[in-house]
């Protein structure tokens, strides 16, 4: 019976010092997890402002194309219409010049 007891005490310093291992493992574990856990928190953050800087930057890059597209638009629009304007003017010159050479061989 004491042999027993002798036993069962082993054991149970065995068991006791696993469990004092086992314990200071886990807090370990938790402690890199909790770290881990903050680093990514952290990457995570400054992944976002990244995006939201990205975002701006897109965002005013595309404001300025669209303003240099509106400022095209008007210039290809003023230059239509001075093409159009000089276009007619000399047609009609043309015209009045082949009237006048017309009417100048006619006289003759």
């Amino acid at each position: 019976m004491s042999k027993q007891i002798i036993d069962l005490e082993k054991e149970r310093a065995v068991n006791s010092e696993k469990l004092s291992i086992l314990e200071t493992k886990k807090v370990e574990v938790e402690e890199r997890y909790k770290k881990d856990i903050d680093d990514l928190q952290t990457q995570l953050k400054e992944l976002k402002e990244s995006e939201n800087s990205d975002k701006m930057s897109l965002h005013l890059e595309n404001e300025r194309l669209k303003t240099l597209g509106q400022e095209l638009d008007k210039e290809l629009q003023d230059r239509n219409m001075c093409y159009e304007r000089d276009k007619s003017l000399w047609e009609n010159k043309f015209n009045f010049l082949s009237q006048q050479r017309d009417q100048a061989r006619t006289e003759l």
